[in-house]
């Protein structure tokens, strides 16, 4: 279970990492222009980058731009713009491309490092003995992290929980939500005791079937990125066959040399850079990441439109609109006769009337998006403490550290189960005002481990992680795929403004040629 010490220990970290990019905001985006600032934040991703290699690839790009102002018949100093503009994003372009090697690395060896643990823990059964078998597969920062983990659990000197601590050093480089559960269940073990042989199989398929989707995701990213790019590419080359092909036509050639013609050519290929930059920069991707909860007040208003029915305010205000509006629309329709009026009265009047039933629907949707990627959180934490506790404890223990969300309502739950103990009908409660089917098949089989006994009890635990494992598989696959889907309207902007470029570019000389035709 994850307890104070480890979320200060979380707490801490993040307020580091804001601090650090509060320094680097200082500097601002400009510091990067300086060739030292770059090399040291690529070496910080683990990588060496050379002055001469930055200079070879900025030129590779000017000539590849030089090479498209070409065909596009821009003039030099529209061509000196453009170059300017890629200038100004290198530093973002080549940071994003390090950056998505390094994340890249950085999972792997935090997915090596959890399945060697497992296997060690399996084989010794102490958290310090598999530490040091994993140390023997790494090098490098990983290494340097365990290496601090077991000189900690060493020197035996701990502020609280020093198994916490120890691990929690591992966790502020490389944590994310399923090395966190692993961590817990370790030291749950180490503390207590217990069979684990089955529960660990399980994590270690979770953590197998994670590591798979996120490779077929990072794939997909790789060639979504490559599908954009050469949907720029093409759409520039497609924008400058118009312009190529009649450049050669001296009197409609003239088009070309128009400031309006030169202009609008070099805003696309800047916007085209942009693109571009946006593109490499939002499909670098950060593999390692824990499941961020939604901001406490929103979520809190929303509980209160589905529990307490709180749309006293909403429908004050649609009361107010309705005889602001709508009222007057209908006394002077029914006076003048006008079917009009009194049908566009009745149609206002609908909707402001209705803004309370939209809020209530909002509400119940937001919830039901939330409560789905967190549930399955908790569900995973209250599984691997079933090992040890009973489902009232678990679920009692679990308050203070389960997402905002759910905490009132197992308070709630837990309050019913007091007063009725022995029947399903408490765990049946478990958010009834929303549509949860899944939520509610797992409360029913929580409610079951209660009355089994020991051997069928961890056949329960582990069907419990296993559901939940799906649970996990869905939400991700679906978050991935929709990822994935909004990055397209990329390749939909660049044909935009192909076409529109192309529209405008024919409009120019069709002009030229209907005063050339005037003119014979």
């Amino acid at each position: 279970m994850k307890n104070k010490e480890q979320k200060a220990l979380e707490q801490e970290y993040l307020r580091q990492l804001k601090k650090e990019d509060k320094q680097k905001k200082r500097g601002g985006f400009l510091r990067y222009f300086h060739f030292k600032n770059l090399k040291t934040e690529i070496r910080g991703y683990g990588y060496e980058y050379s002055f001469q290699k930055y200079c070879f690839t900025l030129l590779g790009a000017f000539l590849g731009i030089f090479a498209i102002s070409k065909l596009l018949t821009l003039q030099g100093a529209y061509t000196v713009v453009v170059m300017a503009s890629f200038l100004f994003f290198f530093p973002l372009i080549l940071l994003s491309q390090f950056k998505h090697m390094y994340e890249e690395k950085r999972f792997r060896n935090a997915v090596d490092y959890m399945e060697q643990m497992i296997y060690s823990f399996k084989r010794k059964g102490k958290i310090l003995d598999s530490l040091r078998d994993a140390r023997l597969s790494f090098t490098q920062t990983m290494a340097e992290r365990i290496d601090e983990a077991i000189a900690y659990l060493e020197k035996g000197q701990a502020k609280k929980n020093l198994y916490r601590e120890a691990l929690g050093i591992m966790e502020a480089d490389y944590g994310c939500d399923r090395m966190i559960v692993l961590h817990d269940f370790l030291i749950k073990v180490e503390e207590v005791g217990g069979v684990y042989d089955r529960t660990l199989n399980i994590i270690l398929q979770d953590i197998k079937e994670w590591t798979e989707r996120t490779y077929i995701f990072q794939k997909e990213r790789s060639r979504m990125r490559v599908r954009i790019d050469l949907s720029l590419l093409i759409s520039l080359l497609l924008t400058g066959a118009f312009p190529f092909l009649l450049s050669k036509e001296q009197m409609l050639s003239a088009a070309f040399i128009k400031p309006f013609y030169q202009i609008s050519t070099c805003v696309v290929m800047v916007i085209f850079i942009v693109l571009y930059a946006f593109t490499q920069n939002s499909l670098m991707g950060v593999w390692l990441k824990n499941n961020q909860e939604a901001d406490e007040g929103e979520i809190q208003q929303s509980l209160d439109v589905i529990k307490k029915g709180d749309l006293s305010k909403e429908k004050r205000v649609s009361i107010l609109m309705f005889f602001i509006l709508c009222f007057p629309l209908l006394i002077f329709g029914l006076i003048d006769q006008n079917h009009w009026i009194l049908a566009g009265a009745v149609g206002v009047g609908l909707m402001t009337l209705n803004v309370p039933f939209r809020k209530r629907k909002k509400a119940r949707k937001s919830l039901e998006k939330e409560i789905g990627k967190q549930f399955p959180i908790w569900l995973r934490r209250i599984a691997l403490a079933l090992q040890t506790d009973t489902v009232y404890v678990a679920m009692e223990n679990s308050i203070e550290t389960a997402p905002f969300i759910l905490r009132q309502e197992l308070r709630d739950t837990l309050k019913r189960i007091d007063r009725d103990p022995e029947n399903i009908e408490p765990y049946l409660h478990f958010f009834e005002e929303l549509d949860l089917p899944e939520i509610q098949s797992n409360f029913r089989m929580l409610y079951s481990l209660g009355n089994l006994g020991s051997d069928d009890s961890e056949e329960q635990i582990n069907s419990i992680i296993k559901r939940n494992n799906a649970l996990f598989d869905k939400a991700e696959r679906e978050a991935n795929e929709d990822e994935v889907a909004v990055k397209y309207i990329i390749v939909l902007i660049a044909m935009f403004l192909c076409t529109i470029k192309v529209m405008l570019d024919m409009v120019q000389v069709l002009g030229i040629f209907t005063g050339i035709w005037t003119k014979l």
